[in-house]
Order: C-alpha cells, then sequence, then structure tokens
C-alpha cells in the first residue's frame, strides 16, 4: 500500500512550471501518494517539499502543516531581504528539521550554508522527465516566453523588454523567421497574445486549449520545433534544457540564475534584463541557432543534474521507507 505524503508546493495549472513540478514529483516517487500537503483530510506525517522558490518566506505565513519528517528536493531558496529575516531562531529550527534537503542550484545552496545548513545540489525536479523529445535544431522557428504579469518585485522594465521584443520579432521575421509565443502562466496569455497581432507567422501555443489540452508530453513536442527560444519564466529554460533548444534567459529573479548557473555552460545563456534591452541583437540569436555546441552542452549539463536529482530521490524514497 502506497504511503501518503504532503506536497508542499503549488498544483495548480495556472502555472506550467508549478503543474511540471506537481508531476514531476509523482514520476520521482511513483511508490507514494502525492497529495496537497494543506489538505485537511491528508493522513500522514510526512512533507515533501518538491520545488519552487519557497523559502524563507513561505515558512513565516504558514503556508505548510509541519510534519514529524520532511524532506526537499529540487528546492529554491530566496536571498534574505533583510536582517530581520536572515537570523531569526525560527527558520534555522525550521530548515535543521529537514531529514533531507536537496536544492535547485548552487545559489540556494550557498544561501543555506551562509546559515549553517546542509543541502545538496539536485537541480530542478522538473528535470525528472525523460527528454525523449529533440530539438529541431534545423527549424526556421524562434520561441517567445515573456513574463507580462505585473508584478512589484521583478527585475527590469517589463514595458522596455516586451518592446524590445517585438522589435527582434520583426527583425526575425524579415530574415525568414515563424515565430512560436511560448507563455508558461496563464496570467501571461494575455499580454503575451497581443503580439500576434505583429504577423500571422507569429503562432499562439495555448497549454490550457485544444490541441494541447494540459498535456506536458504535447507541450514539450512543440518547445522542440524551435531553434531558439529567448525566455523569462524559469521553467521555460527548464523545459528547453530539457529538450535540448538553445536559449536566452532574461533574469526577471534570482531563481533563474540559480538554475543556469548550475548547469555550468562555456556559454553564457542568462542576461539581465537591463542588458538585454540595450544591448541583444538579432544577430546574437543567429549566433545561438548557429553554435550548436550549445544544445549538446545542454544535453549533457541536464544529463548530470537528472542523475543527482535522481539519486536524492532514490535515498529519500529509502529514508521514507523506512519510517
Amino acid at each position: 500500500m502506497k504511503k501518503n505524503v504532503g506536497y508542499c508546493c503549488f498544483t495548480d495549472v495556472a502555472n506550467i512550471g508549478d503543474y511540471a513540478l506537481y508531476n514531476a514529483n509523482k514520476i520521482l516517487f511513483p511508490e507514494l501518494n502525492i497529495l496537497n500537503a494543506n489538505n485537511p483530510e491528508l493522513d500522514s506525517n510526512i512533507n515533501i517539499f518538491g520545488g519552487g522558490t519557497l523559502y524563507p518566506y513561505s515558512l513565516y505565513a504558514n503556508k505548510f502543516k509541519p510534519r514529524k519528517f520532511e524532506f526537499a528536493i529540487g528546492q529554491g531558496v530566496n536571498p534574505p531581504l533583510n536582517e530581520k529575516f536572515s537570523i531569526p531562531t525560527r527558520f534555522r529550527m525550521r530548515y535543521r528539521k529537514f531529514n533531507y534537503f536537496g536544492v535547485r542550484g548552487f545559489h540556494s545552496q550557498k544561501i543555506l550554508n551562509d546559515h549553517g545548513i546542509k543541502s545538496i545540489v539536485t537541480g530542478d525536479s522538473a528535470l525528472a522527465f525523460a527528454g525523449s523529445v529533440k530539438a529541431n535544431l534545423n527549424s526556421n522557428i524562434i520561441g517567445i516566453n515573456l513574463v507580462t504579469q505585473k508584478m512589484g518585485d521583478r527585475i527590469g522594465n517589463d514595458d522596455l523588454i516586451f518592446n524590445k521584443v517585438k522589435g527582434l520579432i520583426n527583425e526575425a521575421l524579415s530574415n525568414g523567421h515563424e515565430i512560436l509565443l511560448i507563455p508558461c502562466c496563464i496570467s501571461d496569455v494575455d499580454g503575451m497574445k497581443e503580439l500576434c497581432k505583429i504577423s500571422n507567422k507569429v503562432r499562439f501555443l495555448d497549454f490550457w486549449s485544444a490541441p494541447i489540452n494540459m498535456d506536458l508530453d504535447a507541450f514539450f513536442t512543440e518547445i522542440a520545433t524551435c531553434s531558439f527560444v529567448i525566455t523569462e519564466r524559469l521553467h521555460a529554460s527548464v523545459f528547453c534544457s530539457l529538450i535540448g533548444v538553445p536559449f536566452l534567459s532574461i533574469n526577471y529573479k534570482p531563481k533563474c540564475m540559480d538554475f543556469i548557473d548550475t548547469l555550468k555552460l562555456d556559454r553564457d545563456i542568462s542576461v539581465d534584463p537591463d542588458k538585454f534591452v540595450r544591448d541583444i541583437k538579432y544577430t546574437d540569436i543567429v549566433e545561438f541557432i548557429n553554435n550548436l555546441s550549445i544544445s549538446e552542452q545542454l544535453q549533457d549539463s541536464t544529463l548530470n543534474l537528472r542523475r543527482s536529482l535522481w539519486d536524492a530521490a532514490s535515498e529519500i524514497s529509502d529514508m521514507i521507507d523506512n519510517i
């Protein structure tokens, strides 16, 4: 009989990254019933924090009921905003209760190290997907993923980024490319649909409607038709890495660098939002498309992280089995 465990992350489909993480944890732990930790009827003494960037502030908000045994895998950690949040006993003791703490990347690990908390870098939990879909590097399709939802804690000016992308799209179209718009959050849909007005060669990929209908494999297959993607949402970068599609990440939040620096690529595939607006040109996109080694490095780096992820899942499974 499968053990019930509380899943401490978001489980709805409004954000494809969250939805992918939830399903990835089911892949990583097939012997467990992965259930919403906030369900008042959940009978379990085990929590799994399966991804997202929830620390330390979700702990103060009491978003997830504490349980006797707690494990984390692929977890992102926010840098403390100020001294009030960086030192308190509740923050330190909460972490030290974890039976296993696996984090998304080196940045998250350093934050914990600075607080005397040991952790293992496992990579993002969404890397659990097999990655059987491979990129079509000969395609003339360029993918675009943007954050058009208004948020106060983002880095960079979203209006400037949006207008910059419009200019890049126009230049790409004039050079024979097609454009695939890839929103990863339902709150970005309306803003990204504005880009469809540029040309009938700008296509919109709707995860939530036919023909995708929230099918992650079908979604990945569509991303694989791109030879290059401009990404802003973290999991757009994760999905491209899985598939081997070269991408340039606009680092609108620290979590983007947390993942990308952990890939340890020779080529820089991320950019500060202001630098993106100021410096990135269509010719840079062409250079990414023509540099086939980026795809090879992405696949190799992702494979290494996936091994770490599965090793962590196996260790956590053994620990839970002995509870």
